[in-house]
Formats: structure tokens, C-alpha cells, sequence
């Protein structure tokens, strides 16, 4: 990471590089949506703007915080492999919004500290998130409940 820092590039900009691009991946399977994904300006967690579908519509998602995501520090064990690396919510936001219906089911094979489901939560869906590891899995049942207790009083949403 030493290459996206703007001292790098003052003591030697030749280790300076680009930050690298996140990608989203989304498969389909063939046919049509048994249940299709609306978003009735009617329902709050279903509508979705012209405004915000403009932007969403672009090949680079802009406006997505990099520091937007859950307390990872939390799960960290002193033997840890150092993997874990939160994807921000607004970029899970998203994915849910656009590819699910409030009260349909998202699924996490690999929860990790259970971002997704506290998106899922905070958008009305149901969630189920596969994880192996104990201090994860742990991180991820306090996230979920934090996410539906917000929910319940009302100030999840912004």
C-alpha cells in the first residue's frame, strides 16, 4: 500500500502506483425472474430514484466511502492469517437493492464479520451467512443484532 501514498510519490515516484479497481461479478441464470425486482417508489426500501439509478447506471460506481465498512479490528485473533478485508456497505447496499426484494433472503457464503447481513437487515431482507471461523462468526451475530436493533427503532435507514 506503500504505493498509493502521496510520500512515496514524493521520495521516489517510481513505487507509485494506482489504486486497483474493486469488481462486482453478477451471474445470472437463464430465463425469466420467477419473481421480479421492483422498486415501488411506494415502499422505502424497495424505491430507487431516477437520480440514484443514473448513478448506479455508470461503470464506475462513484460516491462509495472506502472507509464505510464494519469494525474488522474486532475479530482480529494474534495468530490471524491477516486476511479479512471488509467490503465497504454502500458498495453491499447496492447489490442488495438492485438484486433483491424486501423480505427475500440474501445469502453469505463466506460472512466473514456479516456485512452483507447487516445491509441485508437494514434493507428488509431476510439474511442466512456461512462462516468458519469462531471470532468472525461472533463479530458477525453482534454486527446483525446491532444492525436489527437500529432497524426496529427506526433509525437504520438515512
Amino acid at each position: 500500500a506503500l504505493g498509493l501514498l502521496y510520500k512515496q510519490l514524493k521520495k521516489d515516484s517510481t513505487r507509485s502506483r494506482m489504486g486497483i479497481a474493486d469488481y462486482v461479478l453478477v451471474f445470472r441464470k437463464p430465463g425469466d425472474n420467477a419473481v421480479p425486482i421492483t422498486h415501488d417508489e411506494t415502499h422505502p426500501l424497495a424505491a430507487l430514484s431516477n437520480e440514484d439509478w443514473i448513478s448506479w447506471a455508470r461503470p464506475i460506481w462513484y460516491g462509495i466511502r472506502e472507509s464505510d465498512t464494519l469494525n474488522a479490528a474486532v475479530a482480529r485473533e494474534n495468530d490471524d492469517e491477516r486476511h479479512i478485508c471488509p467490503l465497504q456497505l454502500g458498495t453491499i447496499e447496492r447489490c442488495i437493492r438492485l438484486w433483491s426484494n424486501p423480505g427475500e433472503l440474501v445469502v453469505s457464503p463466506f460472512a466473514g464479520i456479516g456485512s452483507e447481513g447487516y445491509e441485508a437487515i437494514r434493507w428488509g431482507r431476510r439474511y442466512h451467512g456461512i462462516e468458519l471461523k469462531p471470532s468472525y462468526a461472533k463479530t458477525a451475530v453482534a454486527n446483525l443484532r446491532n444492525a436489527e436493533s437500529m432497524r426496529l427503532q427506526g433509525s437504520l435507514l438515512v
